[in-house]
């Protein structure tokens, strides 16, 4: 979904915050994936464990990069 057909749906919606709650959110959380796989070149199907995987390995990459950065 793209932010300009989300704000049009959204727009044109007649439901109350509750009962639309759930449905909104999970509209934002495909616009966010749909970001990410962009962000990285990535296909826009990708599954959530394939970009769970690829997030994890990118960022125990750049820890090794940056020790000072990563230390607790």
């Amino acid at each position: 979904m793209t932010p300009s057909a989300f704000i049009k749906k959204w727009k044109a919606s007649n439901l109350k915050e509750r009962s639309a709650a759930h449905e909104h959110f999970i509209d934002l959380w495909g616009m966010l994936d749909e970001a990410v796989a962009q962000a990285y070149a990535w296909k826009s199907d990708i599954s959530d464990d394939d970009m769970l995987t690829k997030l994890l390995a990118l960022n125990l990459e750049r820890a090794k990069e940056y020790p000072k950065l990563c230390r607790a």
